[in-house]
């Protein structure tokens, strides 16, 4: 019984710090309405007033680091705030609320890695779950599903996502072959990796949201909100791995996944799909454990504040660096959103904020296949040949060295991550390179 009376009284008060989070978002939204998103992101995490994870007495500008793992208990044995930093941080929180402010949501999760990220979403929605995604997605999510998921029961395919029909049908597939409660989960990225191709967030939002338990989660890793907000194109959710631009110097590990709550007057039994899922990985995040440090935490509020100054740069050196390799003569295709040949530019257009900025990743495809893809980059010297993306540095992958047999990226491909430096060093190394 005592166990009993314990867990009560930690999920009232893991329910009241999270109802303390919403409300504190929600100040944090009022505020941030008033200004642009370069003002929110330069002050990202900096102290707002009425802030849930904000100490009143508190006048530091910046936030302070908290890492303590655990709290100490009023004399009635009752808890004022944080119990074990497992399940709640301060630092964790701040961060959790900025980032949800950055995306237009209402509710944050953080975790420990991308990979955390997308593990948790896989867990939350259980083996009654049918998961769609792209055929050209991110190794690592399908790997997860095909070494770790799959072998308790989750089934999953793959498709063409930028076919918005193709996602039609295999909704009505899934719902045909099985019991029409079968819950869908559709994962698509924008734009995928490393192909970059770009799917349609908001059409096939719009397809989802004509199906009862059916779901869609963006992962925009490679725009951050600087870029583009999932959310506001009919996402339900977004997930980033925020190792990449959002920490921006390749000295952190985390992920999150953002949801936006419009229906928070609803009954219980009336909450729908989505909430129940963002509910569940709330709490497989907690009791597995899968959370960043309170360091983590602090390196992405620091580099959140840099973020839209960062975007500008690695969006400006990409689309020169992309305009001067598709005219080259080793080049046998360039795969990046921002050329009007793009065959989805017109829909990434749409999708973005501001017209000249289609990211900081593209790739190449090279005449000579593999051997010549792997001595171009063997030439490189100030791109680094290193794997992730995002930092200041310029980095160069030949993908499918690191990928799994069954992977269907080309041998003749390299992803290039555009960095911040001299775009004329840039191009004078791919020159010597190519």
């Amino acid at each position: 019984m005592l166990s009993r009376r314990i867990w009560r009284q930690k999920r009232y008060l893991l329910n009241k710090r999270n109802k303390i989070s919403s409300s504190s978002s929600v100040v944090r939204l009022y505020f941030s309405s008033t200004v642009d998103l370069q003002t929110k992101l330069a002050q990202a995490g900096c102290k707002k007033e009425n802030s849930a994870s904000s100490n009143n007495d508190d006048t530091n500008l910046t936030p302070p680091i908290h890492f303590s793992t655990t709290f100490e208990r009023e004399k009635d044995l009752s808890y004022t705030s944080h119990i074990y930093s497992r399940t709640s941080n301060p630092t964790r929180n701040l961060l959790e609320e900025t980032i949800a402010d950055l995306e237009n949501g209402t509710e944050c999760a953080s975790f420990s890695s991308g990979s955390a990220a997308t593990s948790s979403l896989l867990t939350a929605i259980g083996p009654k779950s049918h998961v769609i995604i792209g055929d050209d997605v991110y190794h690592g999510t399908r790997s997860l599903l095909e070494n770790v998921f799959n072998q308790w029961g989750l089934l999953h395919t793959e498709i063409d996502l930028t076919n918005v029909n193709n996602v039609k049908n295999e909704i009505e597939a899934i719902k045909h072959n099985s019991d029409n409660q079968k819950n869908v989960v559709i994962i698509s990225e924008i734009p995928t990796n490393p192909s970059l191709n770009v799917p349609d967030i908001i059409e096939i939002s719009n397809v989802t949201k004509k199906y009862d338990n059916c779901i869609h989660i963006c992962d925009s890793t490679w725009m951050s909100p600087a870029i583009c907000n999932p959310l506001d194109l009919g996402a339900d959710m977004v997930l980033h791995s925020t190792t990449k631009y959002m920490g921006g110097h390749s000295d952190l590990l985390g992920g999150c996944i953002v949801y936006n709550n419009n229906d928070v007057n609803k009954d219980d039994e009336d909450v729908k799909y989505s909430q129940k899922v963002f509910n569940q990985i709330r709490i497989v995040q907690q009791q597995s454990g899968t959370v960043p440090s309170p360091f983590d935490c602090w390196l992405l509020l620091r580099g959140l504040r840099s973020l839209d100054a960062r975007m500008r740069l690695h969006c400006e050196n990409a689309i020169k660096i992309a305009e001067y390799l598709k005219q080259h003569e080793s080049i046998k295709k360039i795969n990046y959103p921002g050329l009007q040949e793009h065959p989805q530019h017109s829909i990434m257009k749409k999708m973005i904020r501001q017209n000249d900025r289609f990211g900081g990743m593209l790739s190449v495809q090279l005449h000579g296949g593999k051997e010549k893809a792997i001595e171009v980059a063997s030439k490189l010297n100030i791109f680094k040949r290193a794997t992730s993306l995002g930092g200041t540095e310029s980095l160069v992958e030949h993908r499918k060295s690191i990928e799994p047999d069954n992977s269907p990226t080309p041998d003749d491909l390299l992803r290039l991550s555009i960095g911040l430096e001299s775009i004329d060093d840039l191009i004078n190394d791919l020159e010597f390179a190519l």
